[in-house]
């Protein structure tokens, strides 16, 4: 599973939308000095051949918070990652929890994936191909960008990037992200991202606007945080992108996820498990929310 990338309600950790997946980068070792690095290129082939091989290690599992607004509408879901494919539960919609009939249906949405073991096996192809077009992307950063070295905070790293004119993508995600410039900070002990932050510089078109384009402004944040040595894990996102798809249709796409309370779980757990715990977590949540409640009515009588 890619750990510089995030997916959804159901995985937001790593793949957000399809146009966010392949916008996560990296820097190699730079040594904490006022001075730019002497070979850009080398440096950055070896951060990602790093962030590659602890990619293909890592075969932890965790459960967390995802907090997520897109458009007008914001939801609290706990996130499990499962060996099958990462399964998520609804706790609040627009900062309310659940209804006893939205409680019920969100309950039989988790049975019937718990119960159906090709939808599971749908939902973890969708991930990897989302996957696989991060690292395909990723790779892609030696040419993609050109890069400047602003200054450093102890280890950490910030890097000025910008297109590279020479470079030619090859597919529409590859497009939006060769649109970009902005800046990075890496640690450059770890030789990890710990933020990226890029904002489009020129309308990207695609197939001559026939099927549609992004309008320039258009930006995405990324943060990551090491949670136990080795395993770093994105804990928000930002997307704001503006433009037309397929002739007429308009998009607005504003999404804004947090990710939090990051538990390390058994790397076997299957999805029956990973539901129990799932309802276990509802239930203390609603136990939380009903007391929050009682102490704002005592306060305002």
């Amino acid at each position: 599973m890619v750990r510089f990338a995030s997916r959804g309600p159901n995985a937001k950790r790593r793949t957000a939308v399809s146009i966010v997946a392949f916008l996560v980068a990296g820097v190699a070792f730079l040594c904490a000095q006022p001075s730019p690095p002497p070979d850009v290129k080398q440096l950055m082939q070896a951060v990602i051949d790093n962030e590659l091989e602890n990619n293909h290690q890592d075969q932890s599992r965790w459960m967390y918070r995802l907090q997520k607004q897109e458009g007008d509408t914001t939801t609290v879901n706990e996130v499990i990652e499962t060996r099958t494919c990462d399964i998520h539960l609804l706790l609040s919609l627009n900062g309310e929890p659940l209804t006893q009939d939205q409680s019920q249906k969100e309950n039989e949405r988790l049975v019937k994936l718990v119960s159906n073991p090709e939808e599971q096996q749908k939902k973890k192809r969708a991930q990897q191909e989302d996957d696989r077009k991060a690292v395909e992307m990723f790779k892609m950063l030696p040419e993609a960008f050109l890069y400047q070295y602003r200054g450093n905070r102890g280890s950490l790293v910030e890097l000025a990037f910008r297109p590279n004119p020479d470079f030619h993508p090859v597919s529409r995600e590859a497009q939006v992200f060769h649109g970009m410039e902005g800046s990075m900070w890496v640690d450059a002990e770890k030789k990890r991202l710990v933020e990226f932050d890029g904002h489009l510089v020129q309308d990207v078109v695609f197939f001559g606007g026939l099927l549609g384009h992004l309008e320039r402004g258009g930006s995405f944040t990324v943060k990551r945080a090491e949670l136990v040595p080795g395993e770093w894990m994105i804990t928000e996102l930002n997307v704001e992108m503006k433009g037309k798809l397929l002739l007429f249709k308009s998009i607005n796409l504003r999404q804004r996820d947090s990710m939090s309370d990051f538990r390390q779980i058994p790397p076997d757990l299957n999805a029956t498990q990973a539901a129990n715990m799932l309802r276990t977590a509802a239930s203390a949540e609603g136990t939380r929310e009903l007391a929050d409640s009682d102490r704002r009515n005592k306060v305002t009588r």
